[in-house]
């Protein structure tokens, strides 16, 4: 009878441990996707604040025309802010950006910066020529596309394609989101973090909503490509240069169509 008492009370403890736990789990996970979604606001409130810090400054007029020269400038702007942005929520976890896997000892071989322009070229060509046809299809909108009318504009364009969309999108999504993922024990298994990281490339695709819904669809599919190249590699520059390339490419394929 004694025993009998024991077990049920030790089971009813194991039972109130498994929920408590249960419980901060699940206020850690609610925790990081809000802040998730705060960061992810303000990643994108960035190009806002660097277009209002050179209207202040006099740099622009208040309605500029959108051209490659203003893309160019934003995102340069923006990318400096991210990156000092990152570094200090980098510190405050006690880590560096060397942990995200962007350090020296990670940059690719020349011969496997070759190897990922090689798959950003076969990226480009799939989804330019197979998906992005098909989404618009069945969406019956267009993705909407930059303008690319000079040479001048083209070289722009390959400046903006590493600095912001390579470097400062990879950072953000891929080497700081993931990074915050992959270091919650919420999602410390294989399936758990499998659904975070399709939640966070589908997050990649909502924040280019200006390409409209096969725009982002198509995006949510490349940020699946970079992740995999981040996480295949465990280097940040490999998903940089993958993401650089890729749109290098686009420019080149918009420029030499015109």
């Amino acid at each position: 009878m004694q025993n009998t008492i024991f077990l049920d009370s030790t089971t009813a403890m194991m039972n109130q441990e498994t929920s408590i736990e249960r419980g901060r789990r699940l206020k850690m996970a609610a925790k990081l996707i809000f802040e998730i979604v705060i960061v992810i606001i303000g990643f994108r409130l960035l190009d806002r604040i660097s277009y209002y810090s050179l209207v202040w400054l006099g740099a622009l007029p208040e309605k500029p025309a959108v051209t490659m020269q203003l893309v160019f400038s934003l995102s340069t702007i923006s990318t400096v802010m991210l990156t000092l942005t990152v570094i200090i929520l980098q510190k405050i976890r006690g880590k560096s950006l060397s942990e995200l896997g962007l350090s020296k000892a990670t940059f690719p071989t020349i011969k496997n910066v070759i190897v990922i322009a090689l798959c950003a070229l076969a990226f480009q060509i799939l989804m330019g020529q197979a998906i992005d046809p098909l989404l618009e299809w069945a969406f019956a909108a267009p993705k909407s596309l930059p303008v690319v009318p000079s040479f001048e504009t083209l070289l722009l364009g390959y400046a903006v394609s590493f600095i912001g969309g390579g470097f400062r999108e990879e950072l953000f999504f891929r080497g700081y989101l993931i990074s915050r993922i992959r270091g919650s024990p919420f999602f410390s298994s294989h399936t758990a973090f499998s659904c975070a990281v399709v939640f966070q490339a589908t997050l990649f695709g909502i924040s280019h909503w200006y390409q409209g819904p096969a725009g982002i669809i198509g995006t949510t599919l490349l940020g699946l490509g970079f992740t995999a190249a981040y996480l295949k590699t465990k280097s940040l520059w490999a998903a940089i240069l993958f993401h650089g390339f890729f749109d290098v490419f686009g420019f080149s394929a918009i420029y030499l169509s015109q």
